[in-house]
């Protein structure tokens, strides 16, 4: 009797073709990837929740949420750039 691990992998690879191997140097490009992604992304979070964290002590709750929404989207297109890039990597 096959795993349920055994029986996603026999779907995926049906539905996407078989899996590839990567290499020691791609493997090590996307977690630098990886890391620079993350990073970029605690970055805004550190720049933009002091003046959200502002808005709310002040009762302005309109712009915290209006900021906050914007920080979500450059977190989101943060995260696009990255899976970009590892896909770049992947050579898909």
């Amino acid at each position: 009797m096959k795993s349920a691990w055994e029986l996603a992998m026999e779907r995926s690879e049906a539905s996407h073709g078989p899996m590839r191997k990567l290499t020691d140097e791609q493997k090590e490009a996307i977690a630098d990837a990886t890391s620079k992604g993350e990073a970029r992304i605690a970055e805004l979070r550190i720049m933009r929740q002091p003046p959200i964290d502002a808005a709310k002590a002040s009762g302005d709750l309109a712009t915290a949420a209006l900021l906050e929404e914007h920080l979500r989207g450059e977190i989101l297109k943060s995260n696009n750039k990255l899976e970009s890039e590892k896909a770049d990597i992947r050579g898909e």
